[in-house]
């Protein structure tokens, strides 16, 4: 099940984001698939590949390499986010985490 939630706040909660998934991820390729602007709104559809090297979604480290595509929406406003909702398939990512 995918889930629709809000995420950044700023560029401070993005930066932190990224971060966060950088430490459960390291050397986390990020390809950017599709980028559209209009006005202050930036739409992103990204895929994402890693392995699992810290705690994420409650699970250990498994070293599991993972690949899922994510959204993620920002409203930029003087070059700066001010806000952004996220659209992860957190159920298939759990799902690679634990796959036997």
């Amino acid at each position: 099940m995918y889930r629709w939630q809000p995420s950044a706040r700023s560029n401070a909660d993005a930066v932190a984001i990224l971060k966060m998934v950088r430490e459960q991820f390291p050397g986390m390729k990020v390809t950017i698939l599709d980028l559209f602007a209009e006005g202050e709104m930036v739409a992103t559809r990204i895929r994402f590949e890693g392995t699992h090297s810290a705690m994420c979604q409650g699970v250990a480290a498994s070293g599991r390499h993972i690949t899922f595509e994510a959204l993620e929406n920002f409203r930029v406003t003087d070059g700066k986010i001010v806000e952004s909702w996220g659209y992860w398939p957190d159920d298939d990512i759990h799902r690679q985490l634990t796959a036997e």
